[in-house]
């Protein structure tokens, strides 16, 4: 009686997350993303629910990055899962603002920032992202820095975004 009780609450909880996920309920912490990593990874999860599980996980992942490379591995994980299979679910341009960013404030991999904000640019025309993506496309392909001073301007222009000004002037 106990096994199936516990069956009972897990398969109600997960209904209870699969609806968090499509009212787009970002999860609250690290145990709960887990749930949700492991509804969206289930082969028997609908399309939409992998989706917007995919893309919450991204941002929760991304805003809850505290140095832990795992955490960042995760976001990137479900970025680039997003840039594969859901280009036609409306995060997706954010989603990919975000993967590419990552790329350049965190992973400093700025060929790849670029190619995804590339990517962006082209398949989204009107995107509302497109003077910053192709401004940073810019920065990086004709770049007159090194890749040591292109860092130090990139710490720059995420220190100004994040409105730590003091910062961004030292690093500029």
């Amino acid at each position: 009686m106990i096994f199936f009780n516990k069956r009972f609450i897990r398969r109600k909880k997960i209904a209870e997350i699969k609806k968090e996920i499509l009212e787009k309920k970002e999860p609250c912490s690290l145990e709960e993303a887990g749930l949700y990593e492991q509804i969206i990874e289930d082969h028997k999860t609908p399309r939409p629910i992998y989706a917007w599980g995919s893309f919450l996980l991204l941002q929760y992942y991304k805003d809850n990055f505290d140095g832990n490379k795992e955490i960042l591995y995760r976001s990137i994980r479900y970025g680039e899962k997003i840039r594969d299979d859901f280009k036609e679910y409306s995060f997706y341009e954010d989603a990919m603002f975000i993967l590419g960013n990552i790329y350049i404030f965190e992973i400093f991999d700025f060929k790849t920032a670029s190619e995804v904000y590339q990517q962006l640019v082209e398949e989204k025309e009107n995107t509302r992202w497109k003077s910053i993506c192709m401004e940073r496309i810019k920065l990086i392909s004709k770049s007159i820095f090194d890749k040591d001073d292109l860092k130090l301007y990139v710490y720059a222009e995420k220190y100004f975004e994040e409105s730590k000004f003091a910062d961004a002037e030292f690093y500029l």
